[in-house]
């Protein structure tokens, strides 16, 4: 359950020790009330407790189309089931404690309980499951351990029928706009009312995870496959006038689309987020080209001019997606691929220098932190040549880097420039959130009038922010509410 918890969290807000510790210190809560001598709650508040917070957590689940892309605050619900069912858990285990002679006997079955539910979460929920639905499925089986109703279970039954009909009705689109918003409501009460039927509330939800699990595919999704890194989806929908896209989706954003319509291509295209650096390419001359983050390589297209382009991907899955399921590459060019941290690859290509080097890989919660300190502008501007630019990409959904970014340029004697579009995104119409920082080693290094008419404005520090180094980085510091 605590696995499962860490890997909901953290596939959206970012994988560092901080948002380890909160589940792990949570766990470790329980243990520790659980086995107190004088306990402030009792097991049967806890029992109720444990259902009425189950239920919003599967609520969610369903309401987002079988998953749980999670954000600073939806993150409580998730956090808030595991500590009742985890105390709970915890609390029926203390008081079936034996005897003093047979407590290693105990201690023993608990520990392997522990490695096993760890092994199945690590080994084998990625290859069973396309999403990250461990946590749900796994919150879902203590309810199993609650005693059976004694209420008809037929009554019970119906509003399980009940419960998976909306809940198919729902992740199918099968229903008229006007009815969503009783469906959602007969969403959230329904499985209020089957928390009088907890084993059947559990059977409810394995079905539901199970259908969800199968229809990702034959709804819009085109592919999805998991791995260590995470999920990534390829999604195709059309807008009102049927214009189709195709979504490259990790985690819970989207990093990068491609019209499907009939369109200009090639280096024609419409880059949607990437619009502003093809600007930059139309003015400026970028013969050689880095990209520390592949997407669905749409970096390919952006000028004629570009005769070499060096992808740095960490994610097998990302440059298979981008090579099966998109066409940049097949229209504007084969790139030279580095498969490995982006940071270190880089390093180690030593030879390279780059008119444009693109760092690219922080969009939806995902949060390399290796990849925006001190240590790594060094190994970036050793990567550029003498009038090289280098851009980050800043679109992200809970952190903003700029005020890191710049303190690192200031301190270097670089310079750095912004530039920030459509702040209310319009996908299916292909307009993308597009927020960029550009940095330089001189202001000489490029007509600045030009990128002013482009949009771009000179960043000033207006507070000091600390400097990132490999030993020492507060992404809470970077929280989009503290720089609002």
């Amino acid at each position: 359950l605590s696995m499962g918890l860490t890997a909901l969290v953290t596939a959206d807000l970012g994988s560092f020790p901080l948002l380890w510790v909160i589940p792990l210190g949570l766990y470790l809560l329980t243990f520790v009330i659980a086995f107190k001598e004088k306990r402030f709650v009792t097991v049967a508040f806890l029992s109720k407790a444990q259902l009425l917070a189950t239920v919003p957590l599967i609520g969610i689940f369903i309401i987002n189309g079988g998953s749980y892309a999670t954000s600073w605050i939806t993150t409580l619900v998730p956090l808030a089931a595991f500590f009742f069912s985890a105390l709970w858990c915890h609390m029926r285990l203390a008081d079936d404690r034996p005897k003093p002679t047979s407590l290693t006997e105990y201690y023993l079955w608990m520990s392997l309980g522990g490695a096993l539910g760890g092994s199945f979460n690590a080994f084998v929920a990625p290859l069973l499951f396309s999403y990250p639905v461990e946590f749900i499925l796994i919150a879902a089986s203590t309810l199993l351990l609650h005693r059976a109703a004694p209420r008809p279970a037929v009554i019970g039954l119906l509003f399980v029928a009940t419960f998976l009909a909306l809940a198919a009705l729902y992740l199918l689109h099968s229903y008229a706009v006007e009815f969503i918003v009783p469906i959602l409501v007969a969403l959230l009460l329904t499985p209020l009312v089957l928390t009088f039927y907890p084993r059947l509330l559990a059977l409810s939800v394995f079905l539901i995870v199970l259908f969800t699990q199968t229809a990702f595919v034959a709804r819009d999704r085109v592919a999805i496959a998991r791995n260590f890194f995470g999920v990534v989806e390829v999604v195709d929908r059309k807008n009102a006038k049927g214009d189709a896209w195709r979504f490259y989706v990790n985690g819970s954003g989207v990093h990068g689309m491609q019209s499907l319509t009939l369109e200009p291509t090639g280096f024609k295209r419409n880059l949607t987020y990437l619009n502003p650096v093809k600007a930059l390419a139309d003015i400026f001359v970028f013969t050689d080209v880095g990209v520390l983050g592949a997407g669905p390589a749409m970096a390919m297209c952006l000028s004629e001019k570009q005769k070499a382009t060096t992808i740095y991907e960490i994610d097998p899955l990302s440059k298979e997606t981008a090579e099966q399921h998109f066409s940049y590459i097949k229209e504007c060019g084969q790139p030279t691929w580095r498969m490995g941290d982006g940071r270190l690859e880089l390093a180690r290509d030593v030879s390279a220098r780059y008119d444009l080097l693109i760092i690219d890989a922080f969009t939806a919660g995902s949060v390399p932190l290796h990849l925006l300190t001190a240590e790594a502008l060094a190994i970036y501007t050793q990567r550029l040549k003498n009038t090289g630019i280098l851009l980050f990409n800043t679109n992200n959904l809970y952190y903003n880097f700029g005020p890191a970014i710049l303190a690192l340029t200031k301190q270097a004697g670089m310079q750095a420039w912004e530039h920030h579009a459509n702040p209310k995104p319009d996908f299916l119409n292909g307009i993308a959130t597009s927020n960029w920082i550009l940095v330089t080693q001189s202001d000489h290094a490029f007509n600045q009038s030009a990128l002013s008419a482009l949009g771009w404005t000179k960043m000033e520090q207006s507070e000091e922010f600390p400097i990132w180094t490999d030993e020492l980085a507060n992404v809470l510091a970077t929280l989009k509410f503290l720089h609002k």
